[in-house]
């Protein structure tokens, strides 16, 4: 599974989800389905959209090591991230970043 946690089956309360990179369908169910198999309630934060970026990017990332890499990045409106996970309730919407909690 792509988005195995290394924890046992729990009930802890929420769950926070490193951002996120490509959510589409059926990513996003496996992602969120992960999630709740560890808590009642996953919070995704992600890039909010801003009119000075893309709303879709791929940018070069170099690292240390001088090796690169291509990271392809979305950015989201607070409503659209909330509909692509699934009717999630919107809980902070900011210039840099917005989250949902699913």
């Amino acid at each position: 599974m792509p988005y195995a946690y290394p924890l046992a089956r729990t009930r802890s309360n929420t769950c926070w989800q490193p951002i996120s990179r490509d959510i589409s369908t059926k990513p996003c169910a496996r992602f969120l389905a992960e999630g709740r198999r560890v808590a009642e309630r996953v919070l995704v934060i992600d890039a909010a959209w801003r009119d000075e970026v893309q709303c879709e990017e791929v940018h070069e990332r170099v690292l240390l090591d001088g090796s690169r890499h291509w990271v392809y990045k979305r950015y989201f409106r607070p409503a659209q991230l909330a509909e692509e996970l699934g009717a999630a309730r919107v809980v902070h919407a900011g210039r840099w970043f917005v989250a949902a909690m699913a």
